[in-house]
């Protein structure tokens, strides 16, 4: 008799545990009170409680991951419908598909005309975020809206050069603050135009 109830106490367990390693529980309290065997009601209750700690810190890991997402791809709004992007440090691939999706984003959502991409901060370019500048480029202008691009390193150019990146059309500028000048101006002359025009 004590081994059946071993083994069932054993395939429950380790039914539970399965279900908690793989993110789910269908231990429920209500179980827990109704399992009429002391030791099991004991290990089902921790292993509740196990499953409530997991989940509580796999959502503060995925907050925290939120958070750092947004902070390493800031978008901040510079001026009237004008968005920033400045890349610092690395850019791997989940960084830089993060930064095409944010840009977009802020464009349509913020209905901005011009996005400035800062690469100042960037150590190097490789194909791969030369790649994905390119890509925002051509995103960027699919919603109507023109690219400014600065801060752009002599090893930079020649990446950006060497993979073929189209720069056609996009305002390149030495230093951030020349950039932010040019996004201006060009809204200006724009603004001059359509007054002009009325």
């Amino acid at each position: 008799m004590s081994t059946d109830v071993d083994e069932r106490m054993g395939q429950v367990v380790l039914g539970h545990i399965t279900d908690i390693a793989g993110g789910h529980c269908s231990i429920t309290e209500a179980e827990v009170e109704a399992e009429p065997d002391a030791a099991l009601r004991e290990i089902l209750a921790g292993l509740l409680i196990l499953h409530e700690e997991l989940s509580f810190r796999e959502r503060e890991r995925a907050e925290a991951e939120g958070r750092n997402r947004e902070l390493s791809t800031p978008i901040l709004e510079v001026g009237r419908r004008v968005l920033l992007l400045p890349l610092v440090g690395v850019v791997d691939f989940g960084r830089s598909e993060q930064m095409v999706e944010r840009a977009l984003e802020g464009i349509s959502s913020k209905g901005a005309r011009v996005l400035v991409i800062d690469v100042t901060g960037l150590a190097d370019i490789d194909a791969g975020v030369a790649g994905r500048i390119g890509s925002t480029i051509r995103a960027v202008g699919l919603l109507g809206a023109r690219t400014v691009l600065t801060g752009v390193s002599p090893g930079n150019a020649r990446m950006l050069v060497g993979m073929n990146v189209e720069l056609e059309g996009v305002v390149i500028r030495r230093t951030l603050g020349d950039g932010l000048e040019a996004a201006s101006l060009k809204k200006k002359k724009n603004k001059k135009r359509e007054n002009k025009k009325k």
